[in-house]
């Protein structure tokens, strides 16, 4: 479903596949303890993302949480 929108609608697609991002991140806090803040558990997940991005379809397509 991913390549079928991203043709159509590019830009909903963005905003959708952020919201799965910042759900992941919500994830994350939840799961790990220490990674109780959000820019923790951003930065966390964005290292992990830039490291595999063969985990999630919407990582191949570069849309990355950050890690700076």
């Amino acid at each position: 479903w991913i390549n079928y929108y991203t043709h159509f609608y590019k830009t909903e697609m963005y905003a959708v596949l952020r919201y799965i991002n910042n759900a992941l991140v919500k994830w994350v806090r939840r799961k790990y303890k220490k990674r109780k803040h959000r820019r923790r558990a951003e930065y966390w997940l964005g290292c992990i993302a830039k490291r595999d991005r063969n985990l999630f379809a919407h990582w191949k397509m570069g849309i990355l949480p950050t890690a700076e």
